[in-house]
């Protein structure tokens, strides 16, 4: 089949960036809409969206724990490339736009909440023991998590155990779920990733954290 280039211009120089654009408008419009449904005012709301994006580039140092790094030489003798172990450091540190914001926006919807706090204590404990079983380190890149299963699980289990709070315990369910089952239970397994900072809530982009926050909202928001 023949390439026509006029075609292929136009979408480079036009038609990607206008699609680029869209995806862009509709996920912050989710992201949006999510803080509303948690009682959160527009204007504050705004406020809270360009807080997340902008410190998403922003990560807090906390503490440093023991890794084991590999590495690859040449061994002249033998010809051939040979792996090593040397011990060294990861920084593990706080994303603040994709850990330390849900979590303030979690103490808010908490205490907005009209005495659903065991069904909230269910729903964290369940999605905090999925998110330890699924959770998987990831060689150069930290613990990783299948980005949908627990955004589900929260929404899910929030509309049975909560009805009447469903918005509220779905988003503080899947943001202190993955939090403590993917993140903080996973911690030690950071040894085996072999990278020198681990953040959580998001390296510079957006974490299972936050998105699972909001997308259980919009679960519950659509269901």
């Amino acid at each position: 089949m023949e390439f026509k280039p006029p075609f292929g211009i136009f979408f480079l120089l036009i038609a990607l960036p206008l699609l680029v654009m869209m995806v862009a408008f509709l996920f912050v419009g989710m992201i949006n809409q999510a803080f509303q449904q948690l009682g959160i005012p527009p204007p504050i709301a705004v406020l809270l969206l360009f807080a997340v994006l902008f410190g998403s580039f922003i990560n807090i140092p906390v503490y440093e724990i023991k890794g084991m790094k590999d590495y690859y030489t040449h061994d002249a003798f033998l010809r051939e490339e040979i792996r090593m172990f040397s011990e060294g450091k990861t920084t593990v540190s706080m994303n603040l736009g994709g850990a330390v914001i849900p979590l303030i926006i979690s103490i808010f919807a908490i205490l907005k909440m009209n005495g659903a706090y065991l069904p909230l204590i269910f729903s964290t404990v369940l999605v905090a023991l999925v998110c330890y079983r699924i959770a998987k380190p990831v060689k150069g890149v930290g613990i990783a998590v299948p980005a949908f299963i627990p955004p589900v699980i929260a929404s899910l289990t929030a509309l049975v155990v909560a009805p009447h709070n469903a918005v509220s315990v779905a988003f503080v369910s899947g943001v202190l779920g993955v939090l403590i089952g993917a993140d903080l239970m996973n911690i030690r397994k950071v040894e085996k990733a072999g990278v020198p900072m681990i953040s959580i809530g998001g390296a510079g982009t957006f974490d299972g954290i936050f998105l699972t926050g909001v997308l259980a909202v919009m679960l519950v928001a659509i269901t």
